[in-house]
């Protein structure tokens, strides 16, 4: 009974204590003071719609930017592009295309590509999921040019060379063997997996770890083909950041582009449908 009191209380904004020799008591006073805030306000700082800028440019590409005083910028690039765009047969291949853009393009090493940035003190990195790819950098806010310049040398040169192809097929394949001996990572796959089950969105974002060494160079180019495009992608910048700056930088670096894919479908895009359910699943091999 006292258990369901403190709970109760704790909902209606009340302080728990214990009093010697008078039991469980409650306190009206507030646990958070929020000011002139009114009870449940959302505060000016955290709301979703901050004033922010958007632009199109001749390919397609929508250029947005939140610009906000600091030392420091973010550019990062949106694509429509994850797991579920892709075959059963061919599952896995979006995020070996986010590795690949690492490995070199027609102007920069792999090597020249990692130390150009850290030479710079910026940072660069991506992910993959199941709606999207991004690839973002954080940079100083002199270096904004820079960080396009990079991001869209990556996106628009990189060379997919056939042994950077076949090494990125093992890394995968451990990072996949790593994550199936991972308890949380298991879980979330199983649960993706449970409640879409007829779709591509309940397979793995790594992919079936089958598929992974049947991957070649023609499908990682066909799959940028069909959906690395102006009207599937956004640029986005955050920080010290001009807008108008930002746009021209898009123009430059990213404007060979192709507005569309040339018609080609894009695959699963109806909506999947949920499936509540129980799994049970066992695995004796898994670490404990």
């Amino acid at each position: 009974m006292a258990s369901q009191r403190k709970f109760g209380s704790m909902l209606s904004g009340g302080r728990y204590s214990q009093q010697r020799g008078r039991g469980t008591q409650f306190s009206e006073e507030k646990l958070i003071d929020n000011g002139d805030l009114a009870l449940g306000e959302i505060p000016e700082i955290l709301k979703y719609e901050h004033e922010h800028q958007e632009t199109t440019i001749s390919n397609g590409i929508r250029v947005m930017t939140e610009t906000s005083p600091s030392e420091v910028a973010a550019v990062g690039v949106f694509i429509g592009a994850g797991s579920r765009h892709e075959k059963m047969e061919n599952s896995g291949e979006a995020h070996f295309l986010e590795h690949l853009h690492f490995k070199g393009s027609s102007r920069r090493s792999r090597y020249g590509l990692e130390t150009e940035v850290e030479n710079r003190g910026n940072q660069l990195n991506a992910y993959t999921s199941r709606e999207f790819t991004l690839y973002h950098m954080l940079s100083f806010k002199s270096d904004v040019a820079h960080s396009v310049d990079v991001l869209g040398d990556m996106l628009c040169n990189s060379v997919y060379e056939h042994f950077h192809v076949e090494v990125e097929k093992d890394t995968i394949w451990q990072e996949l063997q790593a994550t199936n001996n991972d308890h949380f990572e298991t879980l979330m796959e199983n649960v993706y997996f449970n409640v879409y089950r007829e779709h591509m969105m309940g397979l793995p974002i790594l992919g079936e770890i089958e598929n992974i060494h049947k991957i070649t160079r023609q499908m990682i180019v066909e799959f940028h083909q069909r959906m690395y495009f102006g009207e599937n992608m956004v640029i986005v910048g955050t920080g010290s950041i001009e807008h108008n700056q930002l746009v021209d930088l898009a123009e430059q670096h990213f404007g060979k582009l192709q507005r569309t894919n040339g018609g080609q479908a894009i695959l699963n895009l109806d909506k999947p449908e949920f499936n509540p359910g129980l799994l049970y699943v066992r695995d004796d091999q898994m670490p404990q």
